[in-house]
């Protein structure tokens, strides 16, 4: 998820800042109620939205039942039915997409636990690196842990969210949720001990 510019050459520079002047302009008038500005601004960021699409189903076990660009879309398409924007920029949406992608596939497992008693199954990355951190999580499983962690301390809750299931670096963790960085560490570590803790021990 990383946005930065190091290593550009000043014409790639001087592009990116004007993109990023036109993402922010249409920002403000979707806040607006500029209907047309909310299409562009999922244009622009479809790329960026089918990479969060892609990482979560990545972390599943086995064959996803969904495809990236059937996850993606229905994601957009909540968030085009959002009324009342409060999207300070691209950073904030794409927060809220990580937030309604989890929630699609927590939403399809329930479906598929009541219909045929299984479980997707999705795998820890290094995004979870604790030593002897199981394997597999299954999806419902780590849902409700994530909902008894956002009840006890929801710093953890949204740094341990947009790092496992957005893929944002602590830098952009820190900068979105307007922690320090060496706080976002902490909350992450914490919130890593606790999930494994939970899982494990049926917390």
């Amino acid at each position: 998820m990383d946005t930065s510019t190091t290593g550009m050459g000043s014409s790639a520079r001087d592009a990116a800042s004007s993109d990023a002047e036109s993402l922010s302009k249409d920002f403000e008038l979707w806040r607006a109620g500029c209907e047309d500005a909310k299409a562009r601004i999922i244009t622009k960021l479809y790329n960026e939205l089918a990479t969060i699409a892609h990482l979560q189903l990545s972390r599943q076990r086995r064959t996803p039942s969904l495809q990236t660009r059937d996850l993606q879309h229905q994601a957009i398409e909540k968030i085009l039915r959002a009324t009342g924007p409060t999207f300070v920029d691209k950073k904030h949406l794409l927060a809220l997409a990580v937030t309604v992608m989890r929630q699609i596939l927590v939403d399809l497992a329930r479906k598929k636990q009541t219909a045929k008693r299984q479980v997707i199954k999705i795998s820890l990355d290094q995004h979870l690196d604790v030593a002897n951190l199981p394997d597999e999580l299954e999806v419902l499983r780590l849902h409700q842990a994530l909902t008894r962690l956002k009840a006890m301390n929801e710093e953890q809750h949204q740094v341990a969210e947009l790092k496992f299931f957005g893929g944002f670096s602590n830098e952009e963790v820190s900068d979105l949720l307007n922690l320090s960085l060496y706080k976002v560490k902490m909350l992450w570590e914490g919130a890593r001990y606790w999930l494994r803790s939970a899982i494990d021990h049926a917390i």
